[in-house]
């Protein structure tokens, strides 16, 4: 899980608490996706040896990923990567090959998987075994919550360079081409839709406190649009 955020990040999976709490549950699977891949490079083993699972804490109502391994006695990976015994291992094996300059990190920012993955492909953390999250997989917000567990301070928003090019080139041209008016303000897009209303572009891990703030900064009502959110215009 993620022990800390700034005041700027909701990573609450509960849907009273939080309007975008599907957003959350597809980071972190992605978020979970990614972390196996980081394991089995790791451990130089194949992927399909762990099962990835999504769980909200009862007592703190917090998001979780957890592994499963499928071997019928196990091989005892996730007691070695627990680090009770090895401190070194969860850092070396989960943290730093998703981290800015980490192995993983550099394949999924590369041009050649920028240039050809919107949000997720057989290239970095779909297979058939997870066919029924294949929709909601998105390696970006995964690659989020891998950083936010590297620093809590991890900046979250548009200006990384994993995210800039896909949402002012990609999403811009793919809002202009369904009639939307876009223009950028406070590093994201603003604009209105077909029918004449104004929206704004938001981090589905956005806080929505820190959503109003950017909408006093630019002025006037704007209704949030989650880049999470139009992924079935993203289809027109």
């Amino acid at each position: 899980t993620i022990a800390q955020t700034s005041d700027n990040i909701c990573l609450s999976p509960l849907y009273g608490n939080n309007p975008n709490s599907y957003a959350v549950r597809a980071a972190f699977l992605s978020w979970g996706y990614l972390v196996r891949k980081s394991i089995s490079h790791y451990l130089d083993i194949d992927s399909s040896e762990l099962n990835v699972g999504f769980y909200i804490v009862p007592q703190t109502k917090k998001a979780e990923i957890f592994f499963v391994e499928n071997l019928e006695n196990g091989a005892g990976y996730c007691n070695f990567l627990s680090g009770r015994r090895y401190t070194n291992v969860p850092r070396e094996a989960i943290i730093e090959p998703l981290s800015e300059g980490g192995e993983i990190y550099n394949q999924l920012t590369s041009e050649e998987h920028l240039s050809g993955c919107t949000s997720s492909c057989y290239d970095c953390i779909r297979d058939y075994s997870n066919q029924n999250v294949h929709s909601i997989l998105d390696w970006r917000l995964g690659l989020d919550v891998a950083r936010l567990a590297d620093s809590k301070d991890a900046t979250i928003d548009f200006s990384v360079p994993y995210w800039h090019d896909y949402i002012f080139l990609t999403i811009r041209n793919m809002l202009e081409s369904n009639r939307y008016t876009v223009e950028e303000k406070q590093g994201t897009l603003i604009g209105k839709d077909p029918y004449g209303d104004k929206f704004i572009l938001v981090h589905p891990l956005w806080t929505e406190k820190y959503v109003e703030f950017l909408i006093q900064r630019i002025g006037g009502e704007y209704n949030p649009l989650s880049v999470f959110g139009i992924s079935n215009l993203k289809q027109n």
